[in-house]
């Protein structure tokens, strides 16, 4: 569990070992992506070419103890794309 408070915590989310593909890691994008439990509205936090990032989330889910789910999707150069879920982030004032 990752627990931290609103824009003031910096969490460095990594998505290692991904591969295209023909194996090789170039031309892979990786969409870092927040949301509450079990629901359909999410907040794109950041997108990148690399498969570390250090980020700020917002405040989690005041009913769930603040937590929220953090989803990285690994997406190839011809559009083929996969998910990988973070969670529980808890994330508080």
């Amino acid at each position: 569990m990752l627990v931290g408070q609103t824009l003031t915590d910096v969490f460095t989310v990594s998505c290692w070992g991904w591969r295209n593909c023909i194996g090789s890691q170039t031309g892979l994008s990786y969409s870092y992506i927040v949301a509450a439990k079990n629901t359909t509205g999410v907040m794109p936090l950041f997108r990148s070419a690399n498969h570390s990032v250090a980020l700020r989330f917002p405040v989690g889910d005041s009913n769930d103890h603040f937590r929220s789910q953090v989803t990285v999707v690994v997406s190839d150069d011809i559009g083929e794309s996969e998910e990988s879920y973070i969670y529980p982030v808890t994330v508080s004032l």
